[in-house]
């Protein structure tokens, strides 16, 4: 984990380091920002998106939007990688934010 992450960021980094390990697969990416929006904002899903794969937040924070509109995943999608956050402490993750 890179040092300069936020703090507050350091569970949902944790989080999706469970899911994916190596990567995060190309067919899920926009199912997960998806998924990040309902509990965080565009700009921290930028940064621990960042944080995670290298990609610029700015690129990150794009995709989520469009995560929103335009590339919404379909609901089985969702269901697929909602599963693979709920086996490393999704719902645990969510009480943490509220």
């Amino acid at each position: 984990m890179d040092p300069n992450m936020p703090l507050y960021l350091t569970s949902t980094f944790n989080l999706i380091r469970c899911a994916y390990p190596e990567k995060i697969p190309e067919e899920d990416y926009f199912a997960l920002l998806f998924i990040l929006y309902n509990r965080l904002s565009f700009r921290n899903i930028g940064l621990v998106i960042e944080f995670l794969t290298g990609e610029c937040k700015y690129v990150a924070y794009n995709n989520a939007l469009a995560a929103q509109s335009d590339k919404r995943p379909d609901q089985n999608e969702v269901d697929r990688v909602l599963d693979k956050l709920i086996i490393c402490g999704y719902d645990r993750w969510v009480q943490e934010e509220d």
